[in-house]
C-alpha cells in the first residue's frame, strides 16, 4: 500500500518511508529572510492549487497569472500533447523515492516555477519526475522538461533538459541511502 501523510509530508510504501524527489536534491542557498521564504512557499501552494484546479476543469478563476500560463499552454500544445496527470503522488519502487509532478503531459514532463535560477539543479528535479513519470508508465523517454515561470501575469517557457540529470539524480538517491545506512550505523 502507498500512502502520503500531508502533516509529515512523508512518503511510504509497503510501511516503507520513502524520500522525496526534493529531499534527495542538493540544498539551494536562498538568500532571503525565513519569513521572505516561507511567504514564496505559500504562495507557491495558493498557485499550484490553481493551476491544478485549472488542469482538472479548465477553469481559470479569471486569475491573470493562470491565464497567461493557459495560454503558453495552449502555444506549446505540439511540443507537449495531452494532458496525462498532475499532481499527483508517484513512487518509484525500483529506485525508492517518492515525488508529486505538477504536470505530466504525453511529450512533456512541466513544473510551474516562480522564478528559475540554477538550470542544472532544476534539471535534477526534473529527472526524479521523468523516473517517476516513466516507470509508473504515464509516458515514454522524453527530452522535454519544461518549466513554465514567471509572475504578474508575465510567464516563459523553458527547456532544462539536461542529459547527465537522470544518471547524476540516481547517484543522489544512492547517496541519500548511503547517508541513511551510516547514520544508523554510528547511532
Amino acid at each position: 500500500m502507498k500512502t502520503f501523510d500531508e502533516g509529515k509530508h512523508e512518503y511510504k510504501s509497503g510501511g516503507i518511508k520513502y524520500p522525496s524527489v526534493t529531499q534527495i536534491l542538493p540544498p539551494v542557498d536562498f538568500h532571503c529572510t525565513p519569513e521572505q521564504l516561507e511567504a514564496a512557499r505559500l504562495k507557491g501552494i495558493e498557485f499550484h492549487t490553481k493551476m491544478e484546479i485549472f488542469l482538472d476543469t479548465g477553469i481559470s478563476g479569471n486569475d491573470p497569472d493562470v491565464e497567461a500560463v493557459a495560454e503558453i499552454l495552449t502555444e506549446n500544445k505540439n511540443n507537449t500533447g495531452k494532458l496525462i496527470d498532475n499532481e499527483n503522488y508517484l513512487f518509484s519502487d525500483k529506485h525508492l523515492f517518492a515525488g508529486k509532478p505538477d504536470a505530466i503531459f504525453e511529450k512533456a514532463i512541466i513544473d510551474f516555477k516562480s522564478s528559475i535560477s540554477n538550470k542544472k539543479h532544476m534539471a535534477l528535479q526534473f529527472a526524479g519526475y521523468h523516473i517517476l513519470a516513466c516507470e509508473n508508465k504515464l509516458i515514454e523517454q522524453t527530452k522535454k522538461w519544461y518549466a513554465i515561470y514567471g509572475k504578474d501575469g508575465k510567464f516563459k517557457i523553458v527547456n532544462v533538459y539536461n542529459n547527465q540529470a537522470i544518471d547524476v539524480f540516481i547517484s543522489l538517491v544512492k547517496r541519500y541511502y548511503i547517508n541513511q545506512n551510516l547514520d544508523y550505523y554510528l547511532k
